[in-house]
């Protein structure tokens, strides 16, 4: 099935606040509100889909040449272990077969930009849209400072250090490595099965009572999201953020959420990738930033607080196909800076 009951879907963009040059730290950016599909917008957006791919499978039907071309090279994209050379084949299978299932698709009246712009109804807080002349849906945000640090007159950098991990997973298949203080995982699911993957890398500290405070780490980070589908639907959506929790408080991870703070939290930065293919066809997105400094101001006298990273990671391949997500999250240096 596309969609399960425990599914978090957010990607929104947030503003991320730095120090202003009079050097007051910033309210904290608001967080948009986790929007998750009710169960009845899940059996909609179920519905929608399987009606397209259903159309599309109609009409492949009377090519069967077609049909079966489209097959085998989606059987040999999906036996391929490497991401990089799968993703190069997805990239020249769609190059390929561009304008045959464009007429397919225009043969089963199935438009993805009206498929899209319904999504963006049904699921609040992603932004969905369909790829031109590549033939799948998309919602892809990259949220990263675009300034860099004010410089406090009077500063001192204190490391932070000492990071925990937790994570939940249910997963046919999954390859993990905590990193001292990133993330890097990989997920995969199967034909007919799901795969959900969160983990939280997290170090706690205080802030003294000072004048200003802000943290700052350089990071590098990406998302993969890939999936496939021979006949039926496919979906796969990756997630990697960076938050303050003020209360020092962290949800368990659960597969309904990615977001790690439980309360309050001041986002540094957030990552997200996703695809959504119909019928018979394969698609690849990638989001990402090189490494970068990001650097947000705090609330002072404060103890207890905990810096977090998260992955996330869901796939769901339906019928007959394949879901990946790919969540590398660097090693970084993360530092509090204070100034008397």
């Amino acid at each position: 099935m596309w969609m399960v009951n425990r599914v978090s879907v957010l990607a929104a963009i947030v503003s991320v606040g730095l120090l202003s040059p009079a050097r007051r730290p910033p309210a904290a950016p608001s967080v948009p509100p986790v929007s998750l599909p009710t169960e009845a917008a899940q059996a909609q957006i179920q519905a929608l889909l399987s009606a397209a791919a259903a159309k599309i499978k109609a009409v492949l039907d009377e090519d069967p040449k077609l049909r079966e071309a489209l097959r085998t090279e989606l059987e040999a994209i999906r036996r391929i272990a490497s991401p990089q050379a799968r993703a190069a084949a997805i990239t020249a299978f769609q190059s390929k077969y561009a304008d045959a299932y464009a007429r397919v698709l225009t043969r089963a009246g199935v438009d993805l930009s009206s498929l899209a712009a319904q999504l963006n109804g049904l699921m609040p807080g992603f932004r969905f849209r369909a790829v031109p002349k590549r033939h799948y849906i998309s919602a892809t945000a990259v949220v990263v400072p675009t300034r860099a640090l004010t410089p406090l007159p009077v500063r001192r950098t204190t490391a932070i250090t000492a990071f925990e991990s937790d994570n939940a997973s249910e997963c046919g298949v999954v390859r993990q490595t905590a990193l001292s203080d990133g993330i890097s995982l990989e997920t995969e699911a199967g034909s007919f099965s799901s795969c959900h993957v969160v983990t939280t890398r997290s170090a706690r500290f205080d802030v003294p009572n000072v004048r200003e405070a802000s943290i700052q780490t350089p990071y590098g980070a990406s998302v993969v999201a890939d999936a496939g589908t021979i006949g039926g639907i496919s979906s796969s959506l990756t997630v990697t953020s960076a938050a303050v929790c003020p209360s020092g408080s962290l949800y368990t991870p659960a597969f309904d959420r990615f977001i790690p703070c439980q309360g309050d939290q001041i986002e540094l930065f957030r990552i997200v990738a996703s695809v959504f293919v119909v019928g018979f066809w394969s698609a690849t997105e990638e989001a990402g930033d090189a490494r970068s400094p990001a650097s947000i101001g705090l609330p002072v006298n404060r103890a207890g607080m905990r810096f977090a990273i998260n992955g996330y990671s869901w796939n769901s391949p339906g019928t007959l196909g394949w879901a990946k997500g790919r969540v590398s999250n660097q090693g970084y240096a993360v530092t509090l800076q204070t100034a008397d």
